[in-house]
């Protein structure tokens, strides 16, 4: 809907929760339809919108999918599935998050194998070049592993087989574009 600037004076910012709202029902309705079920090799990741909602958000879903019988307004499960809906999540479903206090402080527990740091450079919400003060400040706590899994270890491992990436080349101009694709790309 559009809203005049008088008023959105009075809603919340469509930031604060337009796409976690929209990463519960899309992840709540794959798992309910089965989805992972059928494809147990399929991956979801979940990117701009956090992940301290996620522990929540599994923790609500078992308890309706598990406590309450199918009903005509939706209330409680709407199909039968083999598992509890947080084991699917756990298990598929990846978070990536900027800066996120809550979901850092919860990651050993929840998302140790499945949370992934992003700097979502070159948008607005990017926290470059002052990256390594939120890094420091959500993730201080853990371990230099744990550390090292949320930062690069997850995606590696979820995108490239584990493999890291070469480092980043030194500023400049790349000289032998042949040679550089060979490094690069294994080509």
């Amino acid at each position: 809907m559009k809203f005049s600037p008088q008023q959105r004076s009075g809603l919340m910012p469509d930031g604060a929760a337009g796409h976690k709202w929209d990463c519960m029902k899309a992840v709540g309705n794959m798992v309910a339809a089965g989805v992972f079920e059928r494809y147990p090799r399929l991956n979801l990741v979940l990117a701009e919108a956090g992940v301290g909602w996620i522990p929540f958000f599994a923790q609500e879903f078992d308890y309706y999918q598990m406590s309450f019988g199918p009903s005509p307004i939706g209330l409680g499960r709407q199909r039968d599935i083999p598992r509890p809906p947080s084991e699917y999540i756990y298990r598929h479903v990846y978070g990536a998050f900027i800066q996120d206090t809550v979901g850092c402080k919860l990651l050993p527990e929840y998302g140790a194998d499945t949370f992934m740091w992003s700097n979502d450079y070159p948008h607005s919400a990017c926290i470059w070049p002052g990256a390594t003060r939120f890094i420091a400040q959500d993730l201080g706590h853990l371990t230099p592993e744990a550390q090292a899994k949320v930062l690069c270890g997850n995606a590696a491992r979820l995108y490239n087989d584990g493999e890291l990436p070469p480092p980043a080349d030194p500023p400049g101009n790349v000289n032998d574009l042949e040679a550089w694709n060979k490094v690069h790309w294994h080509a």
